[in-house]
Protein backbone atom coordinates (compact mmCIF):
# COMPACT_ATOMS: atom_id res chain seq x y z
CA UNK A 1 0.00 0.00 0.00
CA UNK A 2 1.57 3.59 -0.87
CA UNK A 3 2.23 5.94 1.42
CA UNK A 4 -0.72 8.66 2.23
CA UNK A 5 -3.14 5.20 1.64
CA UNK A 6 -6.02 4.22 3.88
CA UNK A 7 -7.77 1.24 4.34
CA UNK A 8 -11.31 1.57 5.84
CA UNK A 9 -12.80 -1.38 7.51
CA UNK A 10 -15.91 -2.73 8.71
CA UNK A 11 -17.25 -2.30 12.27
CA UNK A 12 -19.57 -4.79 14.29
CA UNK A 13 -21.51 -3.40 17.34
CA UNK A 14 -19.15 -4.39 20.76
CA UNK A 15 -16.41 -5.09 19.02
CA UNK A 16 -13.40 -2.48 18.57
CA UNK A 17 -12.16 -2.72 14.48
CA UNK A 18 -9.57 -0.78 12.55
CA UNK A 19 -11.17 1.14 10.41
CA UNK A 20 -8.83 3.40 8.99
CA UNK A 21 -4.69 3.15 8.80
CA UNK A 22 -2.79 6.47 9.45
CA UNK A 23 0.23 7.14 7.32
CA UNK A 24 2.94 9.92 6.64
CA UNK A 25 1.81 10.86 2.94
CA UNK A 26 5.42 11.93 2.86
CA UNK A 27 6.91 8.98 4.76
CA UNK A 28 10.44 7.78 4.46
CA UNK A 29 12.41 4.85 6.01
CA UNK A 30 13.10 5.46 9.69
CA UNK A 31 10.94 8.09 9.95
CA UNK A 32 9.25 6.72 13.21
CA UNK A 33 5.87 8.59 12.36
CA UNK A 34 3.87 7.39 15.36
CA UNK A 35 6.19 7.68 18.30
CA UNK A 36 3.62 9.46 20.23
CA UNK A 37 0.45 11.53 19.45
CA UNK A 38 -2.37 13.46 20.58
CA UNK A 39 -5.86 13.76 19.69
CA UNK A 40 -8.06 16.95 20.12
CA UNK A 41 -11.66 17.04 19.02
CA UNK A 42 -11.17 16.56 15.23
CA UNK A 43 -7.37 16.87 15.14
CA UNK A 44 -4.66 14.10 15.12
CA UNK A 45 -1.07 15.24 15.60
CA UNK A 46 1.22 12.42 14.66
CA UNK A 47 4.76 12.47 15.73
CA UNK A 48 7.86 11.85 13.16
CA UNK A 49 10.87 12.67 15.50
CA UNK A 50 13.65 11.66 12.49
CA UNK A 51 12.00 12.60 9.65
CA UNK A 52 14.21 14.20 7.77
CA UNK A 53 13.36 18.24 6.75
CA UNK A 54 15.40 19.32 3.89
CA UNK A 55 18.78 17.99 4.57
CA UNK A 56 18.37 18.26 8.32
CA UNK A 57 18.87 14.40 9.16
CA UNK A 58 16.71 13.24 12.26
CA UNK A 59 15.18 16.78 12.64
CA UNK A 60 11.55 15.55 13.27
CA UNK A 61 8.14 16.75 12.59
CA UNK A 62 4.38 16.69 13.39
CA UNK A 63 2.35 15.31 10.97
CA UNK A 64 -1.63 16.88 11.45
CA UNK A 65 -4.65 15.28 10.50
CA UNK A 66 -8.44 16.25 10.42
CA UNK A 67 -11.82 14.09 10.96
CA UNK A 68 -14.10 14.07 8.00
CA UNK A 69 -17.46 14.32 7.67
CA UNK A 70 -17.36 10.31 6.59
CA UNK A 71 -15.14 9.67 10.16
CA UNK A 72 -12.21 9.53 8.31
CA UNK A 73 -9.04 11.24 9.22
CA UNK A 74 -7.08 13.29 6.37
CA UNK A 75 -4.02 14.91 6.34
CA UNK A 76 -3.86 19.09 7.06
CA UNK A 77 -0.59 19.84 7.29
CA UNK A 78 3.06 19.46 8.90
CA UNK A 79 4.59 21.39 11.53
CA UNK A 80 8.72 21.63 11.82
CA UNK A 81 10.24 24.09 14.62
CA UNK A 82 11.37 27.17 12.80
CA UNK A 83 15.05 27.17 13.84
CA UNK A 84 15.08 23.81 13.25
CA UNK A 85 18.63 21.75 12.91
CA UNK A 86 19.68 17.98 12.57
CA UNK A 87 18.73 15.34 15.10
CA UNK A 88 16.44 17.47 17.51
CA UNK A 89 14.36 14.70 17.23
CA UNK A 90 11.18 17.64 17.15
CA UNK A 91 7.99 15.24 17.73
CA UNK A 92 9.45 13.19 20.21
CA UNK A 93 6.25 14.38 22.42
CA UNK A 94 3.32 15.65 21.30
CA UNK A 95 0.33 17.49 23.87
CA UNK A 96 -2.81 18.93 22.74
CA UNK A 97 -5.15 21.20 24.93
CA UNK A 98 -7.68 23.57 23.44
CA UNK A 99 -6.59 24.78 20.26
CA UNK A 100 -3.05 24.75 20.83
CA UNK A 101 -0.66 21.44 20.36
CA UNK A 102 2.67 21.60 22.34
CA UNK A 103 5.58 19.11 20.56
CA UNK A 104 8.89 18.22 22.34
CA UNK A 105 11.93 18.59 20.98
CA UNK A 106 14.59 16.92 23.35
CA UNK A 107 17.65 17.68 21.48
CA UNK A 108 16.78 21.50 20.31
CA UNK A 109 19.11 23.96 20.01
CA UNK A 110 18.59 26.90 22.85
CA UNK A 111 21.20 29.98 22.70
CA UNK A 112 23.76 27.95 20.55
CA UNK A 113 23.67 24.92 22.80
CA UNK A 114 22.76 21.43 21.13
CA UNK A 115 20.48 19.60 23.22
CA UNK A 116 19.25 21.93 25.88
CA UNK A 117 15.62 20.98 24.79
CA UNK A 118 12.50 22.94 24.03
CA UNK A 119 8.69 22.50 23.12
CA UNK A 120 7.75 24.90 20.40
CA UNK A 121 3.33 25.81 20.56
CA UNK A 122 1.23 25.96 17.87
CA UNK A 123 -1.91 27.82 18.06
CA UNK A 124 -5.07 26.91 15.63
CA UNK A 125 -5.87 29.87 13.05
CA UNK A 126 -8.99 31.53 11.61
CA UNK A 127 -8.78 29.13 8.62
CA UNK A 128 -8.24 25.60 11.27
CA UNK A 129 -4.39 24.95 10.22
CA UNK A 130 -1.92 25.51 12.86
CA UNK A 131 0.82 28.26 13.23
CA UNK A 132 3.62 29.09 15.59
CA UNK A 133 3.17 30.62 18.93
CA UNK A 134 6.20 30.34 20.71
CA UNK A 135 9.06 28.19 22.04
CA UNK A 136 9.26 27.20 25.90
CA UNK A 137 12.75 26.60 26.86
CA UNK A 138 14.52 26.71 30.43
CA UNK A 139 16.09 29.72 31.66
CA UNK A 140 18.92 27.48 33.19
CA UNK A 141 19.67 24.93 31.06
CA UNK A 142 22.79 23.06 29.54
CA UNK A 143 23.69 20.94 26.66
CA UNK A 144 22.04 17.49 26.90
CA UNK A 145 19.26 18.34 29.14
CA UNK A 146 16.93 16.56 27.11
CA UNK A 147 14.00 19.31 27.65
CA UNK A 148 10.89 18.35 26.17
CA UNK A 149 10.86 14.31 26.51
CA UNK A 150 7.17 14.58 28.87
CA UNK A 151 4.35 17.07 28.36
CA UNK A 152 1.55 17.63 30.54
CA UNK A 153 -1.19 21.14 31.44
CA UNK A 154 -3.05 22.05 34.05
CA UNK A 155 -5.13 25.50 33.98
CA UNK A 156 -2.95 27.04 31.80
CA UNK A 157 0.18 25.55 33.78
CA UNK A 158 2.87 23.73 31.54
CA UNK A 159 5.20 20.71 33.00
CA UNK A 160 7.66 19.63 30.79
CA UNK A 161 10.87 17.41 31.57
CA UNK A 162 14.10 17.01 31.53
CA UNK A 163 14.88 13.73 31.86
CA UNK A 164 18.84 14.12 31.48
CA UNK A 165 19.51 16.98 33.30
CA UNK A 166 22.64 17.23 35.96
CA UNK A 167 21.87 18.33 39.34
CA UNK A 168 24.27 19.08 41.33
CA UNK A 169 27.05 16.08 41.05
CA UNK A 170 24.27 13.95 40.05
CA UNK A 171 24.50 13.35 36.60
CA UNK A 172 21.37 12.61 35.24
CA UNK A 173 19.44 13.38 37.79
CA UNK A 174 16.39 14.98 35.62
CA UNK A 175 14.41 18.14 36.59
CA UNK A 176 10.57 19.17 35.30
CA UNK A 177 10.34 22.93 34.20
CA UNK A 178 6.86 24.83 34.92
CA UNK A 179 5.64 27.41 32.16
CA UNK A 180 2.86 29.95 32.12
CA UNK A 181 2.16 33.11 29.99
CA UNK A 182 2.01 36.16 31.37
CA UNK A 183 -0.49 38.64 30.51
CA UNK A 184 1.57 39.93 27.46
CA UNK A 185 1.34 36.16 26.51
CA UNK A 186 5.15 35.42 27.13
CA UNK A 187 5.97 32.27 27.98
CA UNK A 188 8.10 32.21 31.32
CA UNK A 189 9.61 29.27 32.96
CA UNK A 190 8.41 30.15 36.22
CA UNK A 191 10.05 26.80 38.27
CA UNK A 192 12.24 23.96 38.07
CA UNK A 193 11.45 21.17 40.02
CA UNK A 194 13.94 18.07 40.82
CA UNK A 195 13.72 14.77 42.26
CA UNK A 196 14.04 14.76 46.25
CA UNK A 197 14.71 11.33 48.06
CA UNK A 198 14.97 11.66 51.46
CA UNK A 199 18.25 10.34 53.15
CA UNK A 200 18.07 7.16 54.38
CA UNK A 201 14.99 6.26 52.15
CA UNK A 202 17.02 3.95 49.51
CA UNK A 203 16.37 5.76 46.92
CA UNK A 204 18.90 6.93 43.88
CA UNK A 205 17.00 9.40 41.36
CA UNK A 206 17.79 9.69 38.11
CA UNK A 207 15.73 9.91 34.79
CA UNK A 208 13.12 12.82 36.96
CA UNK A 209 10.73 13.69 34.11
CA UNK A 210 11.19 11.24 31.53
CA UNK A 211 7.07 11.26 32.31
CA UNK A 212 5.13 14.16 34.28
CA UNK A 213 1.20 14.25 35.00
CA UNK A 214 -0.39 17.58 35.99
CA UNK A 215 -3.71 18.24 37.28
CA UNK A 216 -5.30 20.71 40.39
CA UNK A 217 -2.54 21.76 41.94
CA UNK A 218 -0.27 18.67 42.36
CA UNK A 219 2.34 17.25 40.05
CA UNK A 220 3.86 13.61 39.77
CA UNK A 221 7.10 13.05 37.76
CA UNK A 222 8.03 9.53 36.66
CA UNK A 223 12.03 8.68 37.44
CA UNK A 224 11.91 5.47 36.11
CA UNK A 225 16.03 5.03 36.10
CA UNK A 226 16.13 5.67 39.65
CA UNK A 227 17.87 2.65 41.74
CA UNK A 228 15.78 1.69 44.98
CA UNK A 229 17.05 -0.13 47.81
CA UNK A 230 20.07 -1.36 45.17
CA UNK A 231 18.36 -2.70 41.99
CA UNK A 232 19.14 -0.19 39.71
CA UNK A 233 16.69 1.51 36.93
CA UNK A 234 13.93 -0.22 39.59
CA UNK A 235 12.27 3.39 39.09
CA UNK A 236 9.88 5.56 41.15
CA UNK A 237 7.49 8.50 41.01
CA UNK A 238 7.08 11.61 43.21
CA UNK A 239 4.08 13.78 43.87
CA UNK A 240 4.52 17.46 44.65
CA UNK A 241 2.14 20.69 45.28
CA UNK A 242 2.54 23.31 42.91
CA UNK A 243 1.25 27.17 42.72
CA UNK A 244 -1.36 28.41 40.48
CA UNK A 245 -0.93 29.65 36.92
CA UNK A 246 -4.54 31.13 37.19
CA UNK A 247 -3.28 34.56 39.36
CA UNK A 248 -2.63 36.11 36.34
CA UNK A 249 -0.99 39.22 37.93
CA UNK A 250 1.49 37.05 39.85
CA UNK A 251 1.50 38.60 43.29
CA UNK A 252 0.59 35.50 44.85
CA UNK A 253 -3.47 35.46 45.44
CA UNK A 254 -6.38 35.74 42.77
CA UNK A 255 -8.09 38.62 43.64
CA UNK A 256 -10.20 41.16 41.65
CA UNK A 257 -6.84 42.34 40.28
CA UNK A 258 -7.07 39.37 38.08
CA UNK A 259 -10.58 39.18 37.71
CA UNK A 260 -10.02 43.02 36.38
CA UNK A 261 -7.31 41.91 34.18
CA UNK A 262 -9.51 39.15 32.56
CA UNK A 263 -12.36 40.98 31.88
CA UNK A 264 -9.91 43.59 30.51
CA UNK A 265 -9.09 41.06 28.05
CA UNK A 266 -12.78 39.19 27.45
CA UNK A 267 -12.81 38.12 23.88
CA UNK A 268 -9.53 38.47 22.95
CA UNK A 269 -7.90 36.02 20.92
CA UNK A 270 -4.33 37.14 21.43
CA UNK A 271 -2.22 35.00 23.38
CA UNK A 272 -2.47 35.49 26.81
CA UNK A 273 -2.61 34.04 30.42
CA UNK A 274 -5.80 35.07 30.46
CA UNK A 275 -7.14 32.28 28.43
CA UNK A 276 -6.64 29.55 30.98
CA UNK A 277 -7.82 26.41 29.05
CA UNK A 278 -5.98 27.29 25.44
CA UNK A 279 -9.48 27.47 24.06
CA UNK A 280 -7.74 30.78 21.98
CA UNK A 281 -10.14 33.24 23.07
CA UNK A 282 -10.73 34.64 26.89
CA UNK A 283 -14.31 33.86 27.19
CA UNK A 284 -16.78 32.82 30.11
CA UNK A 285 -14.90 29.30 30.62
CA UNK A 286 -11.83 31.24 31.71
CA UNK A 287 -13.75 33.55 34.17
CA UNK A 288 -15.20 30.04 35.86
CA UNK A 289 -11.75 29.12 36.17
CA UNK A 290 -10.47 32.20 38.08
CA UNK A 291 -13.99 32.21 40.13
CA UNK A 292 -13.09 28.70 41.08
CA UNK A 293 -9.65 29.02 42.31
CA UNK A 294 -11.21 32.78 44.08
CA UNK A 295 -8.84 33.44 47.34
CA UNK A 296 -6.41 30.95 46.78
Amino acid sequence: MPFGATRPLGSTAGVWQQTQQLVDPNGAAFDVFGFDMALRGDTLFVGALWDDVGTQVNQGSVVVFRRQADGTFSFLQRLIAPDGTAHNEFGTRVHAVGNTVFCGSPNAVVDGEFGRGAVYAYHRTADGTFAFAGKLSSIDGHPGDGMGSSIDDEAGLIAVGAFSTNVGRSLGAGAVHLFRRNLAGEWLDVATVVGDAAVGSGVSISGFGSSVCLAADGLVVGAYTSEVHGWPSAGCAQAFSVGSAIDLTMDGIIDGQDLAALIGLMGSTEPTAADIDFSGIVDGADLTMLLGAWGS
